[in-house]
């Protein structure tokens, strides 16, 4: 017998498969020895017979049998018999085994046969005894359920007229219908622990001890010290010696410990910085965290676009607005002017992050837009061919226009209806229809508002470049078309504010009445421009254009007001990127930061005095008063501080600046950063913590309260992306930061309680902080005009000598230019008469010595 190991695609061609052909019953079969050799033939080395070949030669026999070695006890699965008698013995060993087991089998039988005739215990006679409760029943009966009262009738009835009726089955996207339920983490069930201030300090505990000093009677004495000499001999006993040794061993450890001590720790090193760094994390990693609570995103609008601004909608929670825009730069912005495009505004809600509210369309794409804080259902925004849009997410007529209100209110939020109205402006009308994404027209659930504008500005009497930035006007705040401004007298729109003011690269501020912007309402300005020419004459054109355009049926929506802007030496005009009016008691002021990094303080309307006519001239009142340089490019934001009025914050380039009214530089400069800065904005609960994005998509967070030269701390926002819009909600429970990235996304982050909340003396030091910097700003400008001064003067003293000096010199120079210019002219003539005589002389008009005489001569 051979032990050999077959694979399983040999065992199939030759019908012996373990477990198959062959089991553990019956383990052997017969192979023709002939389909063996034709393998080795074909397979060659490769076969799993052909280390057998020259055996199977020599077999006999026409089958050849193989056994199926289950245990593989010889190494191997199968066994092959290459000798007749090798065979002859593995079958009789077999037969023997089987007939083996037959015999055990049947005298098992046999066995159990006679068992079976016994009488089992089983079978005797049951007893039966009193039975003895264990508990078991109560529990079945609390198991069970029972009636405890009258059964209820219910009918259900359908009225005939609504059998049979047809009905219509549609498909629909799986990620429609279902709306996303993210796990949070339940505050009510935080431990809920007091702070506890504790000190401690490591030093030994205090102890009362007393000592006496012995006191002797001092001496004049002198003391000298030498090393005491050994011989040799005692010298090499004292090397030698076991103790010497033993002081070694022991002192060797604690060398070689202090000697990699000094190496490892840094001994100039600052401990108290680290602690204080340590106490600046106190709470657990949910007090410190900055995590994205949710985000908003739809391929079908955001695809290749960038976020251009986001706003939260007044008096909502959970409703945020975000406008988009596509990334192209001046050029390509060129290359597509003439074609048609559709802006968008996408009003989200956290109700359903997958399928925005509302899609806003603009004819062009958005670069800014605002919601109305005291009617959040009116939504504006500007476009990037200068004109401005008007949405009303309820569609409800807005009340006319009024010399100190309007009648009527426009409601609250938006409730959605999405019903049209129509508009001169917008382009047919402001229809609206629950059309979802891709317009499929099956009204649903969740799918998208579309709505378009109510009114749209007149091209040829808009800015002249892309809106940059829009503005409310303060409560009861009007500008006259003679650029004046009034204060409501209270009437129906006391608490309401229903003019803007816009502000582009192209120098102008625009003021515009959104009362004014829909057709229906226009009618109405002729009445309000009767009594407004009785109050203010001046504005009498501007009024009968109005009545004018409206017999004419041309009414357009036009400004109210327009300013031009111009440096202080009047010799470009300012391009404004963004803007921040000034509130009450201010209202005529605005703050605006230009596209070259400017500040400038603008004075938009004249107030009249008390008592004062209305005719009184206004030309000295209006325009730029002060323009202050701080970045060294284009401005990317420009936001008051909620708890001081007069502080401003402007972002751009790699810094930031705060700006205080009255003083002419930034009372705090951030260093520069590595990354280019793309938005920045205020915290609404603490006075001293600022938000700046930046390109590489995190966020640093300053706390001027606790270090200027450095964030207090930075969280990451999005990844291979830049944070482009930064805008704050605030409640008293939660605040979050909506955050737009340059791909499209809007990140809805929350911030934590360590950062939200301030402590009580914050605002306090915040206002020393900014006195502080005040007056050392003062003090800066303060030298730095007295080492002008110094300098003016020490170069008025050397001027008298510079000019003494000078006059030598240059009568010194006059008497040397008349010599020089003298002997030049001789010289000259000298050459001239020697090229005449040289000319004739080659002409032959002059003999050679004739020639030689009349130079000599000369």
């Amino acid at each position: 017998m051979e032990s050999i190991f077959i694979t399983g695609t040999t065992q199939a061609a030759h019908k012996v498969r373990t477990g198959e052909d062959l089991t553990e019953e019956h383990p052997y079969g017969f192979v023709s020895r002939q389909a063996l050799l034709d393998e080795i033939q074909f397979k060659g080395a490769i076969s799993d017979f052909h280390a057998l070949k020259d055996k199977l030669k020599k077999y006999s026999a026409e089958q050849v049998l193989f056994v199926w070695d289950v245990e593989e006890v010889y190494g191997n699965n199968f066994l092959i018999a290459v000798t007749e008698s090798a065979r002859d013995a593995q079958l009789d060993a077999y037969r023997a085994a089987q007939a083996a087991a037959a015999a055990a089998a049947a005298a098992a039988a046999s066995a159990a046969d006679a068992r079976d005739g016994a009488p089992d215990e089983a079978d005797a006679a049951v007893t039966s005894k009193p039975w003895e409760s264990r508990g078991s029943e109560k529990e079945v009966e609390a198991a069970t359920v029972s009636s405890h009262r009258p059964y209820l009738l219910l009918a259900v009835s359908r009225a005939r007229s609504e059998f049979g009726l047809g009905f219509k089955l549609a498909d629909r996207d799986a990620h429609d219908g279902f709306v996303e339920c993210r796990p949070f983490k339940d505050p009510n069930f935080e431990l809920r622990r007091a702070t506890r201030s504790a000190g401690t300090q490591e030093v030994a505990p205090l102890a009362d001890a007393r000592t006496q000093t012995e006191w002797f009677r001092p001496l004049n004495k002198a003391t000298q010290a030498e090393p005491q000499p050994l011989d040799p001999r005692a010298l090499a006993a004292v090397v030698s010696s076991a103790e010497l040794r033993r002081f070694l061993a022991g002192a060797r450890v604690l060398l070689e410990g202090a000697l990699q001590q000094n190496e490892l720790v840094d001994i100039y090193g600052d401990d108290l910085a680290l602690l204080a760094e340590d106490d600046a994390s106190v709470g657990n990693r949910s007090d410190n965290d900055v995590r994205e609570l949710q985000s908003f995103s739809r391929s079908s609008y955001s695809h290749e676009r960038v976020v251009t601004a986001s706003h939260w909608k007044p008096g909502s929670a959970g409703i945020v607005g975000v406008s988009l825009a596509r990334k192209h730069g001046f050029e390509e912005r060129v290359e597509v002017a003439g074609r048609v495009h559709v802006g968008h505004v996408l009003i989200w809600s956290f109700a359903d992050p997958i399928t925005p509210l509302f899609a806003l369309e603009a004819p062009q794409d958005v670069l800014t837009f605002v919601f109305n804080p005291h009617t959040p259902n009116l939504v504006l925004a500007g476009v990037t061919s200068g004109q401005l849009v008007l949405w009303d997410l309820d569609d409800k007529p807005l009340p006319t226009v009024g010399g100190g209100g309007a009648s009527g209110s426009t409601g609250a939020a938006a409730s959605g209806s999405g019903n049209g109205a129509g508009g001169a402006n917008a382009g047919g009308g402001a229809a609206a229809g629950a059309d979802g994404d891709e317009g499929s027209g099956n009204g649903g659930e969740n799918q998208t508002v579309h709505l378009a504008p109510c009114g749209v500005s007149a091209i040829e009497h808009s800015h002249h470049r892309a809106i940059t930035a829009i503005a409310w006007l303060p409560l009861r705040h009007e500008v006259t078309p003679g650029a004046r401004l009034k204060q409501d007298d209270g009437g129906g729109s006391a608490w309401q504010s229903w003019q803007c003011a816009t502000t582009a690269c192209d120098g102008y501020v625009c003021f515009w009445d959104v009362r004014l912007a829909r057709k229906e309402t226009a009618a109405s300005a002729s009445r309000v421009g009767e009594r407004e020419r009785r109050r203010d004459p001046d504005d009498k054109a501007a009024w009968d254009a109005v009545e004018a355009a409206i017999k004419k049926d041309e009414w357009l929506w036009v400004p109210v007001c327009r300013i031009l802007l111009h440096k202080l030496d009047a010799s470009t005009e300012l391009g404004c990127a963004y803007l921040e009016l000034c509130g009450v008691p201010h209202g005529s002021k605005l703050y605006a930061a230009t596209d070259e990094g400017e500040l400038a303080m603008v004075e938009i309307a004249h107030v009249p005095a008390a008592g004062a006519p209305p005719e009184a001239d206004n030309a000295d009142f209006t325009g730029v008063k002060s323009v202050l340089h701080g970045h060294v490019g284009p401005a990317v934001a420009l936001q008051r501080s909620p708890f001081f009025r007069d502080i401003y914050l402007t972002v751009g380039d790699w810094s930031s600046h705060v700006w205080k009214e009255g003083v002419s530089a930034p009372i705090f400069s951030s260093p520069y950063t590595p990354e280019r800065l793309t938005a920045g904005c205020w915290s609404p609960s603490r006075a001293a913590v600022i938000f700046l994005a930046k390109a590489d998509g995190s966020v640093d967070v300053w706390d001027l309260a606790d270090r200027t030269h450095e964030p207090s701390t930075s969280f990451n926002v999005v990844g291979g992306a830049a944070v482009t819009s930064l805008d704050m909600f605030a409640q008293q429970s939660t605040q979050l930061l909506a955050a737009g990235d340059d791909q499209g996304t809007l990140h809805i982050m929350e911030i934590p309680r360590n950062m939200r909340r301030a402590p009580a003396t914050e605002k306090a030091a915040m206002a020393a902080f900014i006195a502080r910097e005040e007056l050392r700003v003062a003090y800066v400008q303060s030298h730095a005009e007295q080492r002008d001064a110094g300098a003016a003067d020490a170069a008025g003293g050397d001027k008298a000598a510079a000019d003494a000096a000078a006059a030598i010199l240059a009568a010194a120079a006059d008497a040397g230019s008349a010599a020089d210019e003298d002997g030049f002219d001789a010289k000259a003539e000298e050459e001239y008469r020697a090229l005449e005589i040289a000319f004739k002389t080659e002409l032959g008009l002059l003999a050679a010595e004739e020639g030689d005489q009349e130079q000599r001569h000369e």
